[in-house]
């Protein structure tokens, strides 16, 4: 941020954005005190030149207050409302933290008191297409995952389309969850494992099949192995399949 400084040291008057060497005029707002105050647009916390998003609305005494929006590409793609708490309430549309142009993902749900309650849908857009469509999501009790979930991998993408589908008890992963990973047809190879109890805690236990590093559309890694407490144990089989052929180590 580039602006100036009060009498007393604090930031004060209008503050640009600045990122890459640049000024951003359009980003940025107003200090009192060293308070943001009014109307502010900001970049998001992982701005890049592949995630180019803002997210606009109006502060009060620091404090996130009212409807603020999400703006890509100068389209509003998410939104949602903070209360006189400055906690999230109502309806919202979220960004995943690795939003980017090849990984449009948000999250659809509603806050209660600023924990998330209720049904959330995880969406997905290529960016060749205009709409999103889900392709997971889950219950929230009190902010706490429950039930049957489907989740995305971190590294989620066009080119790395990961699932992971189980049962949460008080959020907490139990029981049997399967591994999707998808190619380019659209079709998808099914793995995973469990996570059993041990000592209060769940953990991974058993025989596992999980995807690799270097996850394509056209290249999928597998790794086999087994789990014991959480850890892997040693012999863990590292396999290619490309072309519809598997070639292990």
């Amino acid at each position: 941020m580039e602006g100036e400084f009060g009498k007393v040291k604090k930031k004060s008057g209008k503050w640009r954005a600045f990122w890459s060497g640049l000024v951003y005029k359009e980003v940025g707002g107003y200090y009192d005190n060293g308070l943001k105050q009014g109307l502010w647009s900001e970049f998001i916390k992982n701005y890049s030149r592949k995630a180019q998003i803002c997210e606009n609305g109006y502060y009060l005494n620091d404090q996130k207050q009212g409807k603020w929006n999400y703006i890509y590409k100068n389209n509003i793609i998410g939104w949602g409302l903070y209360n006189q708490l400055a906690e999230k309430q109502g309806k919202w549309i979220e960004l995943s933290d690795g939003f980017s142009n090849y990984s449009q993902v948000t999250y659809n749900g509603e806050y209660q008191n600023g924990k998330k309650a209720g049904r959330w849908d995880i969406l997905f857009r290529d960016q060749r297409q205009y709409r999103f469509q889900q392709i997971g999501g889950g219950l929230y009790n009190a902010g706490v995952k429950v039930g049957m979930w489907i989740e995305l991998s971190d590294g989620f993408q066009i080119y790395s389309k990961v699932t992971f589908q189980g049962i949460y008890k008080n959020g907490n992963k139990v029981g049997k969850w399967d591994i999707k990973i998808y190619k380019f047809d659209g079709k998808s190879n099914c793995s995973g494992g469990f996570y059993k109890e041990v000592e209060g805690c769940y953990t991974k236990m058993g025989k596992w099949i999980e995807q690799g590093y270097g996850l394509n559309l056209y290249s999928q890694v597998i790794l086999e192995g087994e789990y014991k407490n959480g850890r892997k144990l040693v012999n863990w089989i590292f396999c290619i399949i490309r072309n519809k052929e598997m070639f292990r180590n």
